[in-house]
């Protein structure tokens, strides 16, 4: 056996061993639980128990409805006796949680056990039904109140449930009888003065003194009170002396003093510097009051007939304080929130709204623009609202009629290439199909080679007219990589896959295949001895294909033909390639067909694979050639365009070459 047999044998094994392998993952994932990764799309998903009976329906249900719903099972255990608390016109019906066995133990709650219904009937012994029904207690016990019963004897059960609606055995009865009040039951407008003893209401009943014919008490008798009569109000200390007097006729009279004050005219102040003090003045049109602590600080407000005002210093002496003012007028209102009273450019934030607009500013510098400031603007028709960092980099989002949007742009560059314009988030509905849609556009530089220049991403939704969902992109390069790491890099090291649905498909025209074909037989009179030649442009025409990204090629070559030259001789279709660049003809990648021994047998088709690996991004041209090996010189010399000959090529049947570029 020939080195160039024995390759192409090791080269078919290779392929086989390959088969073989994608074989066994498709036959482990066919063993891979699938439930993991699918849906209920309509009906329901049933748990049915051993016997086959249904116990849990997931999904939809008998009645139209989408639920998760448990159906029969077991019976639960008896609930332990109710404990009866008699009340007056009813029962307090409690449970303490347990369930029993029939000898009365402790027995195991099941984890589908629901609740306790209570029954509640003058019969003994009676069966529960609807309307025995009293009212429930959840898992776990509780009380439940029963009232407006009869004055007679009431027996009590428990049922316990399940989750499915399953009853149990009802629990040992127990009895009880309402309480009545002594005496027939009081209604309204039953109790009269009459029927109140007298001295039954005490001052210890009420926790204070109360004379209705002359005076109500406040505090202690003869000590610190408040006392209020026809007179008026009057207030004492704890040794009864006098504090203060008001009487009917609205004369004061205060024992201590009212000093630092006056009250006179238009004018009144209080307190005494350099302690707290305030004033409030009535000038004009406008009345104002302003107030100022020990420390300086203060608040005034004044109201006008063209506007009302208030405003607040840290410290009324330092204009470098922090201040704030608000202003109400007919056609506005307006605040401003300065860190420095003293103006320029500070810190501050300010707003206004009008009939037309509402304004909110919040400036690190209040006048200078590309300081870091976030400004918001609310009109009848649209929002706006502007973030800017002091390195350039900022965000607008703004919300109108047609759509809305996010805008973000990036800092300078810091290598000198051009400013970026912002780049975008729409929310919108698409101009032709109307359908919602997200659309992610990157930003672009404002000069330069780049200029204009942007990425884009469409997400689309469904809508009656196109009930699908779809998402278009816009770029020249797409790029995926792993997963980012806790270090913020790209991982390179863990294997990752890119997986499409069942349903799913690629159309990349850029990958389609190209396949040229056989016309005619070689027209050279005798072998090649040996040598690659080319077919000519009418026998085999080449073919040109660009390599995609991978640089990744795969060459089918399908070729027919008879050689019962010799024992020993051999004939092959390979192909050379030029272009990105250039790769010669070889025995390894070629399609050969052997002998079938001197002067016998017939066409053979056989068909090679070839995996390249070239220039990636690049043009090529194929270029068919032919190859008879040096064992079928003799005589007389071989003629290609007879069929009658012992080495030939079957035009009839499939001789081609296909090309399909890879990802």
């Amino acid at each position: 056996m020939d080195t160039e047999t024995k390759r192409a044998i090791s080269g078919l094994t290779r392929l086989i061993r390959d088969q073989q392998r994608t074989i066994n993952q498709l036959v482990r994932g066919q063993r891979t639980p699938q439930i993991g990764r699918s849906s209920i799309d309509t009906g329901a998903l049933e748990v049915r128990d051993a016997d086959g009976a249904t116990r849990m329906r997931i999904g939809w249900q008998p009645d139209g409805s989408v639920a998760l719903v448990t159906e029969g099972g077991e019976a639960p255990p008896a609930p332990s006796a109710p404990v009866l608390t008699p009340s007056i016109g009813g029962l307090r019906v409690a449970w303490d949680g347990r369930l029993v066995d029939g000898a009365g133990a402790d027995a195991v709650i099941p984890a589908d056990f629901d609740h306790i219904n209570v029954h509640v009937s003058t019969t003994p012994g009676f069966t529960p039904a609807p309307g025995t029904f009293a009212g429930t207690i959840r898992r776990g016990g509780g009380t439940l109140p029963v009232v407006r019963l009869p004055y007679t004897e009431h027996h009590v059960v428990l049922v316990p449930v399940t989750t499915g609606g399953v009853t149990g055995t009802p629990s040992a009865p127990a009895s009880a009888t309402p309480l009545q009040v002594e005496g027939p039951d009081l209604v309204a407008g039953s109790v009269t003065t009459a029927h109140l003893a007298a001295g039954s209401v005490t001052a210890d009943k009420l926790e204070a003194l109360l004379v209705l014919a002359t005076t109500i008490l406040a505090g202690i008798p003869g000590g610190a009170r408040v006392e209020l009569d026809a007179g008026g109000l009057r207030g004492y200390n704890a040794s009864d002396e006098l504090i203060f007097a008001i009487d009917s006729a609205g004369n004061a009279v205060f024992s201590g003093d009212i000093t630092g004050s006056t009250i006179s005219g238009s004018s009144m102040q209080v307190g005494q510097a350099p302690g707290a003090t305030g004033v409030t003045e009535a000038s004009g049109d406008a009345v104002y009051s302003m107030v100022t602590a020990a420390n300086n600080s203060r608040a005034q407000i004044r109201a006008a007939e063209l506007q009302a005002e208030f405003s607040a210093f840290s410290d009324s002496g330092d204009p470098n304080a922090p201040a704030a003012g608000f202003i109400a007028a007919p056609s506005h209102v307006s605040f401003v929130l300065n860190s420095d009273n003293a103006g320029g450019n500070i810190p501050a934030v300010a707003g206004r709204a009008d009939p037309t607009q509402a304004f909110l500013a919040v400036r690190s510098a209040v006048a200078d623009l590309t300081a870091p400031r976030c400004d918001t603007v609310a009109t009848a028709d649209e929002v706006i609202t502007v973030y800017q960092a002091g390195s350039g980099a900022g965000m607008r989002l703004r919300a109108d009629g047609t759509y809305s949007v996010v805008e973000m742009t990036t800092p300078p560059s810091t290598l000198g290439n051009p400013a970026a314009d912002y780049g975008s988030l729409f929310a919108l509905r698409r101009t032709g199909t109307d359908v919602p849609a997200w659309f992610l556009q990157s930003p672009a530089s404002v000069s330069g080679a780049g200029a204009g220049l942007r990425s884009g991403l469409f997400m689309e939704g469904a809508t009656d007219g196109r009930a699908y969902t779809r998402m278009v992109g816009y770029a020249r390069d797409y790029d995926l990589n792993g997963q980012i790491l806790a270090d913020g890099s790209a991982d390179t090291a863990t294997l990752g896959r890119v997986r499409l649905a069942d349903n799913l498909s690629v159309n990349a025209p850029r990958h389609q295949y190209t396949r040229t074909e056989l016309v005619s037989q070689p027209t050279a009179a005798s072998p090649s001895n040996g040598a690659w030649n080319d077919f000519t442009g009418p026998q085999f025409p080449a073919l040109t294909f660009t390599t995609g990204d991978s640089g990744r090629v795969r060459i089918v070559l399908a070729f027919c033909a008879i050689n019962k030259y010799t024992d020993t001789s051999s004939l092959a279709l390979g192909f050379r390639l030029s272009g990105g660049s250039t790769m010669a003809a070889s025995l390894t990648r070629c399609a050969l067909i052997r002998s079938t021994g001197t002067g016998t047998g017939s066409s053979i088709q056989t068909t090679a694979v070839v995996y390249l690996g070239v220039a990636a991004n690049a043009d090529y041209t194929l270029t068919p050639q032919w190859r008879t090996s040096g064992s079928a010189v003799s005589s007389p010399a071989q003629t290609w365009t007879s069929t009658g000959g012992d080495l030939w090529i079957d035009t009839a049947l499939d001789n081609a070459i296909t090309v399909e570029p890879l990802m």
